[in-house]
């Protein structure tokens, strides 16, 4: 290989390197921008905890459960989550008006704090101003629950009789499985 192949290789591998960092660092400072705490314009700070579906403020969960997703009932153009344990590090999340955590995030906190509560403050933007809501907690037991849970599926109102299923659930994540499903084709 001669020298000039070699400078070419170096030099598009040092722009290539280049164009990675500049863009992790806009990324970074675009993500930071989103931030709440670094905005001035907290301008009002609730003294009650938003209302949240499904209410899991002040809630026992064991510590294997399922990420707790949760959607914040308040109109909002964004939503911010921060959630410190005590025994773990803070992970924050934005969304619309849905709260949806990382299941390694959710797998750490939870395991961290076994025993222990986390704590969850949200703070939500209307145009410019955001509002900052009283803090809540959910206690993780030190109990794990089954992984496992089987029920009977049938349509509501059993309108669909002829399709019924026997489905299993992992309540240490999402997964959803038939085990028997009756598909009578009329």
């Amino acid at each position: 290989m001669d020298n000039t192949k070699k400078r070419k290789i170096v030099r598009n591998f040092v722009i290539g390197y280049l164009i990675i960092q500049v863009l992790t660092i806009v990324v970074y400072l675009g993500f930071w921008s989103l931030h709440p705490e670094g905005i001035t314009n907290v301008t009002n700070e609730r003294m009650s905890p938003p209302p949240i579906f499904p209410d899991y403020k002040g809630t026992t969960i064991p510590y294997n459960i399922a990420p707790l997703n949760f959607r914040i009932n308040v109109p909002a153009d964004e939503c911010y989550a921060k959630i410190e344990g005590s025994e773990s590090e803070v992970f924050e999340y934005h969304g619309t008006n849905t709260i949806r955590f990382k299941m390694k995030d959710w797998i750490r906190l939870t395991r961290a704090n076994r025993g222990k509560a986390f704590f969850v403050t949200i703070a939500t933007k209307i145009g410019d101003e955001w509002t900052k809501w009283a803090p809540f907690s959910v206690y993780i037991s030190d109990q794990a629950i089954d992984s496992h849970l089987v029920y009977r599926l049938i349509e509501p109102g059993y309108e669909k009789w002829h399709i019924v299923g026997i489905y299993q659930r992992n309540l240490e994540s999402f997964d959803e499985q038939p085990i028997i499903r009756n598909d009578i084709r009329l």
